[in-house]
């Protein structure tokens, strides 16, 4: 363990200098984002570690964040993402929707007397039941910057992709899906995994398997076609993934965005969201790209101003 602290607190050698002013972490499942940030709220770097919580030892996420201050100092330093949950430090919960920066900055739960935590949001309506963390920086700094409108639906793609509901600039509704997980599991483990032998891509069998996805036969019922459709026709197999890509995600759409009108902004970029904006455009919708990045720095700094961290 203390190797790997090591080795994690060497990715940020010479980020800490004079310039900076706080530091902002978005420490998900799979990776660890370190910004540091200038008094006026300007990037002065950033630093990226494969050292997602997943991945952590029990105990060695508090040895991290240790190693994190030695280097900081008495600098501010905000943390967001998944080192809150049961699997990072714990401790942490959530806090109820709606919630805007003001609650989320009011629910910080702090780790030492130079820094905070984010909490989580909940959002429990009748037999509902979702939670998110992390993505609700992302989420509310692309309000504050004007990126997202402070009315508006917006698509976070991932292992489980989340659709929020924003309104007056507040995060009123969560619903997350496992599409990614369960795509894996079908491909890893599954009776059509031995066809599944390359990545998804935008083309003909992904928008075919979308508009399965979306005809309301739901993804479970509809699965089983991604085998029929290579036996019945053998120069089909290669493309399995793409297909059965695009019937998840086209299910996911369609769950996620009933009853919505209106654009839809997906907050992301790479090879996914470009995979869940064909879906979404697919459906009739207009999808709109959002910077993530951007979008959390945004959101650090408008907490950071809210505790008197930044001039």
């Amino acid at each position: 363990m203390t190797q790997t602290v090591g080795a994690a607190a060497g990715d940020c050698e010479g980020v800490f200098d004079a310039n900076v002013s706080f530091i902002a972490v978005d420490w998900g499942s799979t990776t660890r984002r370190v910004y540091s940030l200038g008094r006026d709220g300007r990037l002065v770097d950033a630093r990226q570690a494969p050292l997602g919580v997943a991945g952590l030892a029990p105990g060695q996420a508090r040895a991290e964040v240790a190693a994190l201050r030695a280097r900081l100092g008495k600098r501010p330093m905000l943390l967001a993402g998944m080192i809150g949950s049961d699997r990072g430090i714990g401790g942490v919960g959530y806090i109820a929707c709606p919630a805007g920066l003001d609650d989320i900055t009011a629910g910080l739960v702090e780790i030492d007397p130079y820094g905070a935590i984010v909490p989580g949001l909940a959002e429990c309506e009748g037999l509902h039941r979702d939670v998110m963390r992390g993505e609700e920086v992302i989420v509310l700094g692309a309000v504050v910057d004007g990126s997202v409108p402070p009315d508006a639906m917006a698509c976070q793609p991932g292992t489980h992709n989340k659709w929020v509901t924003i309104e007056r600039g507040c995060v009123t509704g969560i619903r997350t899906l496992m599409t990614g997980e369960i795509f894996g599991l079908v491909r890893d483990h599954g009776l059509i995994a031995p066809l599944m032998t390359t990545p998804p891509r935008d083309d003909g069998a992904f928008r075919e398997g979308v508009e399965a996805g979306l005809d309301g036969r739901g993804a479970f019922a509809a699965l089983f076609s991604a085998r029929a459709r290579a036996l019945l026709d053998p120069r089909l197999a290669e493309t399995t993934s793409s297909y059965v890509s695009g019937l998840l995600i086209g299910d996911d759409v369609r769950v996620g965005l009933a009853g919505h009108s209106g654009p839809v902004h997906v907050l992301g970029s790479g090879e996914l969201a470009g995979l869940y904006r064909s879906a979404i455009d697919a459906a009739g919708y207009r999808s709109i790209e959002v910077d993530s990045t951007t979008a959390f720095l945004a959101g650090a700094r408008a907490i950071a101003l809210r505790l008197g961290w930044l001039q």
